[in-house]
């Protein structure tokens, strides 16, 4: 399945998709994807995605989505 890494502005790894499902390092599911917006598990609008960039819903930038990566 194709994956993709979630990184803060600052590079750090905090997450990543895995399809529409949404993780921490820890591999909890933390949310989901849907119409290119990421929601938490309870359906709160968390990020915005705009190209490969990720924003609050104020428009503030958090981070941003590595390329794809297929898992072996």
């Amino acid at each position: 399945m194709e994956s993709r890494g979630i990184y803060a502005k600052n590079c750090e790894l905090i997450g990543y998709l895995v399809g529409s499902a949404v993780y921490d390092l820890d591999d909890n599911q933390t949310g989901y994807l849907r119409d290119n917006v990421i929601y938490t598990m309870n359906d709160k609008q968390q990020w915005q995605i705009q190209g490969d960039g990720l924003f609050t819903p104020s428009g503030d930038s958090v981070g941003y989505l590595g390329a794809q990566f297929q898992e072996r």
